[in-house]
C-alpha cells in the first residue's frame, strides 16, 4: 500500500522529485563533498569532543531543517519574482522605475540570500525596494502568497531529512520520521551505536523544556508514548511538529531538545574506551542495488538493528586515515544501510558528507556541508571549556548476523567504480585568458573551457607512463582479455564524439525542480581541434571565430536549459503516468537504442559546480552518477575554498568491473587517475596554446564589436 500511495503521489510531483526515488536508486547516485579540517585541531578530528560536536551539529540541523528549507524557498521565490517584475516594467516602458528598482535590488540581494539563522527572520524585500510602483508591490505579494500556499510545503516535504528510504521493486518509498523517534547513529569501525536525539529522563520519557535555550533547564512536561501519539503526565494528548514544538490544543507547552555536546562527547569517550568485541563485520546493504534489497531484507523484518537504523536520518562514521586518500576511497568506506539521507565521515584530513538522492542537488548539498562544518567548529571550540557531563545512553547494535546468507552473497552488486582526482589545472592562466576574451566580446565561462577541453581530450588522450606500466603488469598476470578491452575502449573513444549530460540549478525558474539537465550535442569546430593536434596551421582569426561560435552555442544551451527545455525531461515526464510495476520496463526501453540513449541520457556526465562562496570550507567533491544508464565517466569540477580548480572522476566503464572481479582494483584506479590527469594536461595545453595564438589585434578583428550604450 505504501508503494502504491507513493506511486500515486509522484504523478503530482515535479519531474525531478518524481524521478529521484524511482530512477536514482543505486549507491552510484550519491553526491559526496569534503570540507577542510578544523583549523589547528586536525590531529583531534576523531577525538570524543570533535565527534560529539558533529553529532550535536547533526541533531541541531534536524531540528532546524524545516525552517532552513522554508527560508531557502522564500529566498529563491522572492528573488525570481522581483527580477521578473523589473523585467516586466522595462518591457512596459517604465525604464526609470525598472532601473531604480534594479539598483536597489543589487543592495538587497546579498541580504535576501544570507544564510538562515534563528536570530534573524527573512526580511521583507518590498519594504527595502522603494522604487517599485505600488501596483507592482501588490502584484508581487499576491504572486508570492499564491506560490507559497501551493509550493512551499511540497518543497520542504520533498527535500526533508526527516525520512528514511524503504526499498521496493518499483521505487524507494519514503517513510516520514518525527523528532520524537529519530535516532543518532555512530559507526565506529565495524561497530554501530545508537542513541536518542531528543533528551529523555532515566525512565526513557521524552523531556519537554520551556525553551530551546540550553541555559534554560526548566522541564515543563514528560511525554508518555500512547500507540500513535504522546500524552503528558496529566494525560493530555500532544503533537510534536517538525521543529520539535510540543503542542496541546493549539497551545505550545514547550519543545524537545537534543543532547548537549558534553553528554555526546562523554558517550563517544565511553565507546572508544570500551573496546570492540570481535564480532564479524556485517555485509553492508550499500553493496547491493536498491531494487534487490527488498528481497534481501525480507528475512530480517524482525531485526532490531535494522529497525533502529531505519530511524537514523544522519549517521556519523569514524574511520580515520594515516595519510591523505582520494575522496572516492573515503566515500567507499561509508557504512549503514543506504537508507539514510546523509552520512558524515570526519577524519584528520577533512570531513566527507555523503548525500543520498533525497538531496541529489549539489548546490543545496554544499550549503548543508558548509553549515554543518561551521556549526561543528563552533561547538568544538566551546566544548574545550565545558564541564564533563553524564553521557547519553548508548546502545550497541548487533549486525553480525544481518544479511550473511547465501542469497545475499549471490545478489548482484552496485556497479564497480574507480576514482581519480586532480587540482593540476592552472586556474590563474585560465582566468587571464577569459579576461582577454571577454574584453573582446567572446564570453567563455570556465565551465565552457573545461567542456571544450573534454572534447579535445577525448580525441587525443593516450595512456601515460604509469597507466602503460599497469597494463604491462596485467599482461604479465595473463589478464590479456581485459587489457584488450581497455585498449579497444580507448580506441573507440578517440574515434567517437562524447555526448555529455549537463546540469543547471533550476531554482531561479522553479525551486521544486531543483535541477535541469540535458545532453550537449554541439561539436567544436575543426579549428579548435587543430589548436592542439598540429595537423594544419591555425590562424588567429579562425580560432577566434570558432571560439565565438562555441560561446554562442553554450549561451543558447544555458538559456534553453534555464527555461526548462530539455529532451531528457521530456523523456522522463511520460513515465509519471505509468503504473509503478511497469515503470522500470518503460524506463529501460530507450536504453535499447544507442541513438536514443545518447540523445536522451548521454554517455558521460559533466557537472561544473562553479566557485565556492567566500567563507566556504568545501575542498573536494565526488559527483553523482544519477541514472542507471550507460554513462561510463562522471566528471565533476569546482573551484574550492583554497581557490584550486578541483576535478574528480568516477569511472564506470565496463572494464572497471572486470578488473575488480579479477582482483586488480588498483589497476582500475590507475586508469581513472590517468584519465583525469590527462584531462587536466589537455586543458592546460589548450589554454596556453590559445593565449599564444590569439594576439590582441587578431582577437579584436575576429570578435564582434560591442555597441556603446
Amino acid at each position: 500500500m505504501g508503494a502504491f500511495l507513493e506511486s500515486f503521489r509522484s504523478v503530482l510531483d515535479p519531474t525531478w522529485q518524481f524521478y529521484t526515488p524511482f530512477g536514482m536508486r543505486e549507491d552510484a547516485s550519491r553526491f559526496t563533498f569534503e570540507t577542510a579540517p578544523f583549523a589547528d585541531h586536525a590531529a583531534e578530528a576523531c577525538s570524543p569532543p570533535a565527534i560529539g560536536s558533529w553529532l550535536r551539529a547533526a541533531a541541531e540541523l534536524l531540528f532546524d531543517y524545516d525552517q532552513l528549507l522554508a527560508h531557502e524557498w522564500r529566498q529563491r521565490t522572492w528573488t525570481r519574482l522581483i527580477d521578473a517584475e523589473i523585467g516586466a516594467l522595462r518591457q512596459g516602458g517604465d525604464q526609470g522605475s525598472a532601473d531604480a528598482a534594479d539598483h536597489e535590488m543589487g543592495a538587497v540581494r546579498p541580504r535576501l540570500q544570507a544564510p538562515w539563522a534563528k536570530e534573524t527572520a527573512l526580511l521583507d524585500p518590498l519594504e527595502l525596494i522603494k522604487a517599485l510602483p505600488a501596483e507592482s508591490c501588490r502584484r508581487l505579494r499576491h504572486r508570492f502568497e499564491r506560490r507559497r500556499r501551493r509550493d512551499e510545503n511540497a518543497f520542504c516535504d520533498q527535500l526533508s531529512l526527516l525520512v528514511t528510504l524503504a526499498p521496493t521493486r518499483q521505487a524507494d518509498v519514503r517513510r516520514r520520521l518525527s523528532l520524537a523517534e529519530i535516532q543518532g547513529c555512530l559507526l565506529y569501525g565495524d561497530d554501530v551505536y545508537a542513541f536518542d536525539l531528543a533528551l529523555r529522563d532515566e525512565r526513557g520519557l521524552l523531556l519537554v523544556f520551556a525553551s530551546a535555550d540550553p541555559a534554560d533547564t526548566a522541564v515543563t512536561a514528560r511525554l508518555v508514548p500512547d500507540r500513535t501519539s504522546f500524552r503528558d503526565e496529566r494525560g493530555r494528548v500532544v503533537t510534536i511538529d517538525k521543529r520539535g514544538q510540543v503542542v496541546h490544543e493549539s497551545t505550545s507547552i514547550g519543545c524537545l531538545r537534543p543532547p548537549p555536546v558534553s553528554a555526546l562527547a562523554a558517550a563517544v569517550a565511553q565507546v572508544q574506551a570500551g573496546g570492540h568485541s570481535p564480532l564479524p563485520a556485517p555485509i553492508t546493504l550499500r553493496r547491493y542495488p536498491r531494487g534487490v534489497q527488498a528481497a534481501i531484507r525480507a528475512r530480517e523484518q524482525d531485526s532490531e538493528a535494522l529497525r533502529v537504523l531505519a530511524r537514523a536520518p544522519i549517521i556519523v562514521q569514524v574511520r580515520d586515515f594515516d595519510k591523505p586518500v582520494p575522496l572516492g576511497v573515503v566515500r567507499a568506506c561509508a557504512g549503514g544501510t543506504g537508507d539514510q539521507p546523509l552520512t558524515i565521515m570526519p577524519n584528520r584530513f577533512g570531513t566527507a558528507f555523503d548525500f543520498s538522492h533525497i538531496i541529489f542537488d549539489g548546490v543545496w548539498a554544499i550549503t548543508m556541508a558548509d553549515r554543518l562544518t561551521r556549526r561543528a567548529q563552533e561547538l568544538f571550540r566551546g566544548e574545550a571549556a565545558s564541564r564533563t557531563a553524564t553521557p547519553v545512553p548508548v546502545k550497541r547494535l548487533d549486525l553480525s548476523g544481518v544479511l550473511v546468507t547465501d542469497r545475499a552473497e549471490r545478489a548482484p552488486r552496485v556497479p564497480a567504480v574507480a576514482y581519480g582526482e586532480t587540482t593540476a589545472v592552472d586556474l590563474d592562466t585560465m582566468r587571464a585568458l577569459r579576461r582577454r576574451l571577454t574584453d573582446r566580446g567572446i564570453a567563455l565561462s570556465a565551465g565552457d573551457i573545461l567542456l571544450l577541453g573534454l572534447f579535445l581530450h577525448h580525441r587525443r588522450h593516450a595512456f601515460g607512463a604509469e597507466a602503460e606500466t599497469g597494463l604491462a603488469a596485467l599482461e604479465a598476470a595473463a589478464a590479456h582479455a581485459v587489457v584488450e578491452t581497455i585498449r579497444r575502449t580507448r580506441a573507440d573513444e578517440r574515434l567517437g564524439v562524447p555526448v555529455p549530460i549537463l546540469f543547471m540549478d533550476a531554482a531561479p525558474v522553479d525551486p521544486r525542480q531543483r535541477l535541469f539537465m540535458a545532453t550537449w550535442h554541439t561539436v567544436p569546430d575543426d579549428a579548435l581541434y587543430a589548436v592542439l593536434e598540429g595537423s594544419a596551421p591555425t590562424s588567429a582569426a579562425s580560432v577566434a571565430t570558432a571560439l565565438a561560435a562555441f560561446a554562442r552555442a553554450a549561451e543558447k544551451f544555458r538559456s534553453q536549459l534555464a527555461a526548462g527545455v530539455s529532451p531528457t525531461f521530456a523523456a522522463i515526464g511520460p513515465l509519471k503516468t505509468c503504473p509503478g510495476p511497469f515503470r522500470n520496463a518503460a524506463h529501460r526501453l530507450p536504453l535499447r537504442s544507442a541513438a536514443v540513449r545518447r540523445g536522451v541520457i548521454g554517455d558521460q556526465l559533466f557537472s561544473n559546480l562553479g566557485q565556492m562562496a567566500p567563507g566556504s570550507a568545501i575542498t573536494r567533491v565526488s559527483g553523482a552518477r544519477g541514472d542507471v544508464g550507460d554513462r561510463g565517466i562522471i566528471l565533476t569540477t569546482l573551484t574550492n575554498c583554497r581557490r584550486e580548480l578541483f576535478i574528480s572522476i568516477r569511472d564506470f566503464r565496463p572494464y572497471v568491473g572486470e578488473l575488480c572481479d579479477l582482483g586488480h582494483p588498483d589497476a582500475a584506479t590507475v586508469l581513472a587517475q590517468d584519465y583525469v590527469d590527462g584531462y587536466a594536461s589537455t586543458t592546460n595545453a589548450l589554454v596556453k596554446r590559445l593565449a599564444e595564438i590569439l594576439g590582441t589585434s587578431a582577437v579584436a578583428a575576429a570578435a564582434p564589436q560591442r555597441q556603446s550604450t
